[in-house]
């Protein structure tokens, strides 16, 4: 049976077009091809030969292309992935020539955060400080802006957008590319955001859009809000979403988890929390030196039993009582494990804390029964 995606004919990806080895125009986010020609603008994308030879490779070829290498990870570990799920969305439509009708960008990596996961692809906050501390030497900001209201016009058919950033509503360009949105009469329009802006004229725009989603990226509440989303404050954020929530009575809004070893176990306290407000709930595991490679199997065990031991405490629904069970007993004990991710972890942890002037106090809680970590960290930190 071929694994064909409906992504090459009906989505355009845009994002940074003009640093050395972005990708500019593609498929989707997650799609991966260091050979990928630049395109100076969609219509040159849409004609060009690589997307009329991927779309050739998907409706013939028994296999997913080299580019969609992610979907075919996520899928091995039988989980649900982007290709799955627009597949089913699109489930309807015919494959055989391109009709582009979803438009994802990610404008800018102008964002006033610096997440302690994130990295300067997609921060400009988190690009400034890893400079200052010289994990990295030279800093690409980008902004993207005319290329995206460019498009726009030229994509007719429109149905769907979604944007991410940085952070979109922080952006001094942001009402520009809102206003053509709103010219445009895209009948439905997503947003992904931290949730620290709540600026009245954006909201006025916000109100005029057919159907609405807002999806709040928090990781945490209190002091694991604080800590991952530094220098954003919880009680500032929740206020924020609150507002979105009561002004925006007809959209749908939801909270955006990256499950992380720095979280874990305060994962159940945010679970909550969204429910206590009627607000849904997604989450996904992360990667990278701030991820589970760098946790030993039995401290994944422990992290499995707390949620075993606690999850009665809280009312969890149908979906995420399932959900939450399977990553404790399938999926987080069955991560792998390297000591150079658990390196690189303690070390950028470290410089992190020192150079935010995070109390060694704050960062142990958030570690919960690792005491291995906690050790480490004291004695670093000291």
């Amino acid at each position: 049976m071929k694994k064909y995606c409906v992504l090459p004919f009906i989505t355009v990806r845009i994002e940074d077009n003009k640093n050395l080895n972005s990708m500019g125009f593609r498929p989707c986010c997650f799609y991966k091809d260091t050979t990928l020609p630049a395109f100076t603008n969609v219509n040159d994308y849409l004609h060009s030969d690589f997307l009329k030879n991927l779309q050739q490779h998907l409706l013939t070829q028994d296999e997913l292309p080299p580019g969609c290498n992610s979907c075919s990870t996520i899928e091995s570990k039988n989980q649900l992935s982007v290709r799955q799920l627009k597949n089913k969305f699109f489930q309807n439509l015919v494959l055989q020539q391109t009709a582009i009708q979803e438009l994802d960008i990610f404008p800018s990596n102008t964002c006033n955060l610096a997440c302690i996961m994130c990295g300067p692809k997609h921060s400009s906050s988190v690009a400034a400080e890893q400079k200052k501390l010289g994990w990295i030497t030279e800093i690409y900001n980008f902004d993207e802006t005319d290329l995206i209201l460019d498009s726009l016009k030229q994509l007719s058919n429109l149905q769907y957008i979604h944007i991410a950033g940085g952070e979109f509503f922080y952006s001094k360009h942001c009402l520009k590319i809102l206003e053509a949105i709103q010219t445009a009469k895209i009948p439905n329009v997503e947003f992904i955001t931290n949730g620290t802006i709540c600026n009245d004229k954006h909201i006025s725009i916000l109100k005029t859009f057919e159907n609405l989603s807002l999806r709040f990226s928090i990781d945490g509440i209190n002091d694991y809000y604080d800590f991952i989303r530094y220098p954003a404050k919880w009680n500032e954020v929740k206020t924020n979403i609150l507002n979105y929530k009561n002004q925006l009575p007809n959209a749908h809004l939801e909270l955006v988890m990256v499950v992380q070893p720095l979280n874990i176990f305060g994962i159940l306290e945010w679970i909550q929390w969204a429910n206590d407000n009627n607000i849904e709930t997604h989450w996904q595991l992360i990667g990278g030196d701030m991820g589970w490679g760098a946790i030993t199997a039995e401290e994944k065990q422990s992290a499995a039993d707390f949620i075993f031991s606690n999850y009665k405490k809280f009312k969890l629904n149908q979906k995420q009582l399932v959900t939450m069970l399977n990553y404790a007993k399938n999926t987080i004990p069955n991560l792998p494990f390297t000591v150079q991710e658990r390196e690189q972890f303690i070390f950028k942890l470290v410089q992190l804390c020192k150079h935010r002037k995070i109390l060694t106090e704050t960062v142990i809680k958030l570690l919960g029964p690792w005491k291995e970590l906690q050790e480490i960290i004291a004695m670093e930190l000291s």
